[in-house]
Order: structure tokens, then C-alpha cells, then sequence
């Protein structure tokens, strides 16, 4: 198991973060996250080197040039490496803080050590954002309609998506939304969501989407084999040695 988690270099802002990704922790101490059972059954496979950090690293950037992180959600596979990035603002959307806030349990696969200094994070509230194109409110995160969050809930209470504007296509990424490629283009049911009815409506809008902007480049939170093949210029795909997160 593992999640995608992406840096953005904006030419004005420069480093940005969407999601983290399983930081070592998850490798070092996989009950934590996953108890027992899950380890016995090796649920989490974080090969040395995988954090978002040590990629980072490993490719030139530095972790403590980050500016912004932005979550999608806050489950733990996507919060894992949270504390590499002390420089950042962690954004988040208002109803996932809300969520979190009211007090989680262990079956809703968060961690809550990712969540200290949450009361700093900076959230978007959807409800009072406007809509962009098929999807019903939208966040511009610098202002100059480069990257823009998505209300995407659904999966969780405030799941957020992100499009990116690059020269040569626009990239959504969905967050969980859409685990793999299956999830959004055939609609593949996921196991469980928070509001499997808002699941199905948001899967909708992004194949909406894709229909009405046929260049955009869809990338699910999940899917090794997706994200391996966006083949643009703008779009670096890092690997490492074993199975890279």
C-alpha cells in the first residue's frame, strides 16, 4: 500500500507540495498505522529512501524550501511525511479540519500524530468558493489560475483535488477521489467512502471534465502504472530503487 505525493516548482512561488505520502515511520514502525494484523500481512511495503523527503533529496530539492503543502485528506498515507516540511503552510479544506477536530477513531485511518499544530493550517472553505467549469467550488491557491484545488469530498468530508496548469496539458490530480485510473474512467467502486453517494457524484465531474478538456491528464492517488505513464515534459516521474512512493 502507498500513496503518490507530488512536488510542484511554480516559476513565482517556487515548491509545492500536494499530499506527502508514507514518511519512514510507516517502514520503521508499520503497527502504528496499521496494527498487528496489517503488519503480519505486510499492508505497508515502504522500501529505505521512499519518503517524499528523501526523493526530494535525492533530486536536488530541499524539503525546507517548501512554502505550501496542500493535503488532499487527511488519511495517514497521505500525511505520513508531514513534519519534513516545518517551512510550509499546510492547507487544507475546512470541512476535512472539521472533521478531524470533532475527533477521529482509528478506523478512519488517520494519525492523529500528523495532526499536531493543526490549528495553524490555513483551510479553504468550499462553500463559499465558486465553481469552476463541471466541478461546484474551486480554490485559486496563487491567483494567477496556475493551481487550483477542487472540492472533491466525497471519499472523506473534505477530500480536495488539484489542477495544475503546465505548458503542455492541464494535470488533475484527484486525491482519493480516484485511487487508480480504473476508479474515475469506468467508475470502479472503492471499498468504502465517507459519502459513497458524493463519491459517485464527483467521479462523474471528472469524467465530465475529461470529456469537455480532452487534453487534461487525469492522475489518481494510487495508481503506479497511471502516473508512470504521463508522458509530458512537465510531468517528472522520480523512481527509486524497489517500489518508490
Amino acid at each position: 500500500m502507498g500513496a503518490w505525493a507530488f512536488v510542484i516548482e511554480h516559476p513565482t512561488q517556487g515548491l509545492i507540495v500536494f499530499d506527502t505520502g508514507l514518511g519512514d515511520r510507516a517502514r520503521t514502525e508499520p503497527e502504528h498505522f496499521v496494527g498487528w494484523i496489517g503488519t503480519k500481512l505486510a499492508v505497508l511495503d515502504v522500501p529505505e529512501h521512499a519518503s517524499l523527503s528523501e526523493q526530494m533529496k535525492s533530486a536536488g530539492l530541499s524539503p525546507g524550501d517548501v512554502r505550501m503543502v496542500v493535503l488532499s485528506h487527511l488519511h495517514f498515507d497521505h500525511t505520513g511525511d508531514l513534519e519534513a516540511f516545518p517551512n510550509a503552510k499546510v492547507m487544507i479544506a475546512a470541512a476535512e479540519k472539521d472533521w478531524a477536530a470533532a475527533g477521529v477513531r482509528r478506523i478512519d485511518f488517520v494519525d492523529t500524530d500528523a495532526l499536531v499544530g493543526m490549528a495553524r493550517w490555513q483551510t479553504i472553505d468550499y462553500q463559499s468558493e465558486k465553481p469552476l467549469a463541471i466541478f461546484v467550488a474551486s480554490h485559486d491557491f496563487i491567483g494567477d489560475g496556475s493551481v487550483i484545488g477542487l472540492d472533491l469530498a466525497g471519499h472523506t468530508p473534505g477530500n480536495q483535488g488539484l489542477l495544475v496548469r503546465t505548458p503542455e496539458a492541464p494535470l488533475l490530480f484527484t486525491g482519493d477521489a480516484a485511487w487508480t485510473e480504473k476508479s474515475w474512467r469506468w467508475t470502479a467502486k472503492p471499498i468504502s467512502a465517507w459519502d459513497m453517494s458524493r463519491w459517485w457524484e464527483q467521479i462523474w465531474r471528472i469524467n465530465k471534465f475529461a470529456m469537455l478538456e480532452p487534453r487534461v491528464l487525469v492522475v489518481p492517488s494510487h495508481d503506479d502504472i497511471a502516473v508512470a505513464s504521463i508522458g509530458i515534459p512537465s510531468f517528472i516521474h522520480h523512481d527509486q530503487p524497489g517500489k518508490a512512493r
